[in-house]
């Protein structure tokens, strides 16, 4: 009385001792079904898959009110795929001597519901789902009892927690719940379930014939011409040209091309495409658009469908695949066919079928603002909430607006945290716009940081739109789902001086070259003895003079002497109109060597035992190497002013790099009195940074407090800055005030709190990006349900595992300058928050969310596996990862493409997937969790 769902799985078969198993992903598979005819027909044809162990590569069904046996045989071929490269070059996927020493052994595994086990609704969703854990143990699993959770402040959570994880989960938790569609992540410790949103659900046509793959006269083609898409008749399937899969090929395409195929229909009807891309991941990309509207894109190694819907012979699809120079993946391109659904439509149904496409509200960048200039010079209104109309692509003001504000030093605390259009409403209509801004923190008295919002199309099915996590990303405070305060950090950096200009001589045959003079009687600069470069002689003009003028009579008060040539590179100096005009007086002089010695206030250089050289501008393309870590003083003096006296760090065809050699006081600690810091404790003082550094990289060790005084002295003013991470050519620091130190900015930023700590800052302030748009998002569609939705805590876990360079007696040069509790992969699974100021919940104070809506926790992705995870985009977590030396950016964990954990900048633009917890109690009204029956909550 019920169709019987079964699939064909692949296991890898016994182990072979000494020998290696091949990579999944270099195997490729073909199964054949036997017909009632006695044909064998094709039903997986030359498919390729990441993860093969315990992977289910087929699936079907025997029709219900079958009375009889029912026999299915099939055939199973698999092989090496003719693209794997095996060789000693470095681009090899392995060697002949790995080559020889690998296997591969598979077993076959036929699961199914050979027996009555339709998934029975029990009278809540949580006993439904702890029913599914018996008769579906490989998708849902309940948590072992030694991890530590806790979902509310209300209660103390008694029941067990069960979860959906592993790739068939995708098909067996589903929920439609407020008229969307939602992965069940998780039961809660108080008998919820969490959710995760997975798109707008879809009216799915159910065709009563088998889809059609489309031959090339089907269809109206345009091919690129640069790159064409090949066809194969036989498969059917066109593939692109613009990426090769061979080392000697690849080094050919070192520049990024995008290879564009478009088509049209031939006759109206119901259409999706089926791709298999293989190709870098997060590098190259295959995107799809459907009238010029992006409607799904993909990168890595996958194969996938994407529902085009009912098109009309005037709708265009395009195909473009991106590739960007460097190195190839797989086989590096994709390859995709036509398909049409035939037949009657049986029955349109309402499914959250993945391989549907939703429609995005918003769309956020990262950046600055001026926020003082425009027509109204910057007086705007601002504003605690917004909507936004989807149709018309328009955001409006709502919640509390505050009119006519101006964006200052005086002004800016107020203004944090507020949403703008830039402009101003009025009291019947308030202010609107196509770009909305949120305020993240203060930049300058004239910008701030801020997160742009516009609205758009999306080209993702499981996301409500993409956002940065936080537009704020300069400060340790970058990675709270919430946070107080942001130290920004500053940094001195090596300066750059640009010696000669450049111009390409391959442009300038038509321009004359020669000697050049000033002419007193017409102030101007003057050709003779003129030349045209002949052919390729480009070395000719090397010594001579031009204006970059096809005329040999032109004069100018200016012009330019090339000093140097390389290949079709000039390099030259410009004489301007000043002084005595000839090249002596713009001839700069540098004078440089390998040691100084201080001499009555001054530096003299020198070369050890010899005096220092002294080089000119017209030298330098050919001493610009001897320059490097060297002192430099400017002039043909070898005594230097300290405030003048540089050492070069790298040096360039027609410039260079430089640290100023200068004195820094550094103590170990501060005291603060009358309105004014005083350097304390150890002290010492760093002169000649960069020299200094690289003899000892941990100089500021024990001792990173600075007024960056060049005297000595220990009298700071009414700042003082700390330094947390340098290197020879950047010292990197934040700014303190008002008495405050080191721990009092981790403690405003993290929530950290030590002994030198007694006061409770005002903790947890201000919005982060993704929550202000999740947050609206709640109130424009679920505000009506919150009957339904309990208040779970959302664990943003800022607990410090190590502190780094943070601290007063740690190391400035380490790789990374703080860590989380999830940098250590064995603290990252928990699921219980370490401190109160973390756990983002309605009835939490110290971390206290307006709406019963977050994001998840890496700890919760990790039960879901990559598989559940997966959606072909990348979304962000709520779960901090560690602050990157290399520029002091924040970086918190995000999902890739594959559904695996990663960490990116907080800045980077991400899809918005917030989660809910429905409550204890809540019945599931319909479904069995399958993509076409969703379990339901009813209202």
């Amino acid at each position: 009385e019920k169709d019987i769902i079964y699939g064909i799985e692949l296991l890898y078969g016994d182990e072979i001792s000494g020998k290696t198993r091949i990579k999944d992903r270099f195997l490729r598979f073909t199964l054949l079904e036997k017909k009632d005819n006695g044909e064998w027909e094709t039903v997986l044809d030359n498919e390729m898959f990441n993860d093969l162990n315990n992977k289910r590569i087929y699936v079907d069904t025997i029709p219900k009110n079958v009375n009889e046996e029912n026999v299915h045989e099939y055939k199973l071929y698999y092989w090496i795929s003719d693209t794997i490269n095996i060789g000693n070059s470095p681009y090899a996927d392995y060697s002949m001597e790995e080559w020889n020493n690998l296997y591969a052994t598979f077993k076959i595994k036929v699961t199914g519901d050979f027996s009555e086990k339709e998934v029975v609704l029990e009278d809540t969703a949580y006993k439904t789902i702890k029913a599914m854990s018996s008769t579906n143990s490989n998708v849902v699993k309940k948590l072992a009892s030694n991890i530590e959770h806790q979902d509310s402040f209300q209660t103390e959570g008694t029941e067990d927690i069960y979860y959906f994880t592993g790739s068939e989960a995708k098909e067996k938790g589903n929920v439609l719940f407020g008229g969307y569609c939602w992965q069940i992540v998780r039961t809660t410790d108080t008998g919820g379930v969490k959710l995760l949103y997975n798109g707008e659900p879809e009216q799915k046509k159910i065709y009563s014939g088998d889809p059609t793959i489309l031959s090339e006269t089907d269809l109206t083609i345009t091919n690129d011409t640069a790159y064409p898409y090949s066809y194969d008749s036989e498969s059917r399937t066109w593939t692109n040209t613009n990426s090769v899969s061979t080392y000697e090929n690849s080094v050919k395409n070192t520049n990024s091309t995008t290879s564009n195929f478009s088509f049209q229909v031939k006759e109206s009807g119901n259409y999706f495409i089926h791709y298999d891309v293989s190709s870098e991941n997060g590098n190259d990309f295959v995107r799809f658009y459907l009238n010029n509207n992006e409607i799904g894109s993909d990168s890595g190694i996958n194969v996938q469908n994407i529902r085009l819907g009912d098109l009309t012979t005037s709708d265009i699809i395009k195909v473009s695949y991106i590739k960007n120079a460097g190195t190839i993946s797989g086989r590096d391109n994709v390859i995709f066919d036509i398909r049409k659904n035939t037949g009657d439509v049986k029955e349109t149904i309402t499914s959250c079928d993945n391989e549907r496409n939703g429609k995005m509200a918003i769309s956020g960048t990262y950046g600055t603002e001026n926020l003082t200039n425009g027509t109204t010079s910057g007086v705007y209104d601002y504003s605690s909430n917004f909507t936004y109309d989807i149709a018309n692509k328009k955001f409006t003001l709502s919640g509390t607006i505050e009119k006519g504000l101006k964006w200052s030093d005086t002004t800016y605390r107020n203004l944090i945290g507020k949403y703008t259009c830039k402009n101003q409403g009025t009291n019947d209509n308030p202010a609107s716009c196509t770009t909305l801004f949120y305020v993240q923190d203060y930049y300058s008295s004239t910008e701030a940081w801020i997160s742009k919002y516009t609205i758009a199309q999306n080209p993702h099915y499981a996301s409500l739109g993409v956002s940065d996590y936080n537009g704020n990303y300069t400060a340790l405070s970058s990675v709270g789902y919430m946070y107080n305060n942001s130290y920004q950090f500053k940094t001195i950096s090596a300066s750059r001086e640009w010696v000669l200009s450049t111009c390409n001589l391959a442009n300038m045959k038509q321009a004359y070259f020669g000697d050049g003079s000033w002419n007193s009687s017409t102030n101007r600069y003057i050709l003779s003895n003129t030349f045209l470069i002949s052919g390729n002689n480009y070395a000719s003009v090397k010594g001579k003079y031009t204006f970059y003028n096809t005329n040999p009579d032109y004069v100018s008060t200016t012009i330019n002497y090339i000093t140097a040539v390389e290949g079709t590179m000039g390099y030259y100096i410009a004489l301007e109109n000043s002084g005595n005009h000839t090249l002596e007086e713009f001839d700069t002089a540098y004078t440089y060597g390998t040691t100084i010695t201080e001499e009555n206030g001054k530096y003299r250089i020198s070369n050890g035992a010899s005096s220092a050289t002294t080089k000119h501008k017209t030298d330098w393309y050919d001493i610009r190497n001897d320059v490097k870590n060297k002192y430099l003083c400017m002039g043909d003096s070898a005594l230097c002013e300290i405030g003048d006296l540089r050492y070069v760090t790298n040096v360039g065809q027609n410039n260079y790099e430089y640290m100023l050699v200068t004195s820094y006081r550094f103590g170990s600690d501060v005291t603060y009195q009358n309105g004014k810091y005083t350097l304390s404790g150890t002290t010492q003082d760093v002169f000649d940074w960069t020299n200094t550094y690289n003899s000892n990289a941990n100089i500021i060790q024990n001792t990173h407090y600075t007024c960056f005084n060049e005297n000595g002295s220990n009298e700071c003013g009414d700042k003082v800055y700390f330094v947390f991470w340098t290197d020879k050519t950047n010292i990197r620091y934040i700014e303190l005030s008002s008495g405050k130190k080191v721990e009092d900015a981790l403690h405003e930023q993290l929530n950290y709190k030590n002994e030198n700590i007694t006061n409770d800052a005002n903790i947890n302030k201000y919005n982060s990006s993704i929550k202000g748009v999740i947050d609206n998002w709640y109130m424009e569609n679920l505000a009506t349900k919150k009957n339904n939705i309990e208040d779970t805590i959302f664990c943003n876990e800022r607990t410090i595992l190590d502190r780094a360079n943070w601290k007063t007696n740690g190391t400035t040069s380490s790789g990374i300058t703080l860590t989380f509790n999830s940098y250590n992969s064995t603290l990252k699974n928990n699921l219980k928050c370490e401190r109160e100021e973390d756990k983002f919940s309605i009835w939490n104070n110290k971390a206290k969310l307006d709406y019963p809506i977050g994001i998840l926790s890496e700890a919760e992705r990790n039960l879901m596996d990559n598989d559940y995870a997966k959606t072909n985009q990348a979304w962000f977590l709520a779960t901090p990862y560690f602050i990157y030396y290399g520029n002091g950016f924040a970086r918190a964990f995000s999902v890739n493409t594959s559904g695996a954990a990663i960490e990116n900048y907080v800045y980077d633009k991400m899809a918005l997937r917030p989660s809910i917890s429905l409550k204890p109690g809540t019945v599931f009204t319909s479904g069995n969790g399958s993509y076409d029956e969703p379990f339901v909550v009813g209202d």
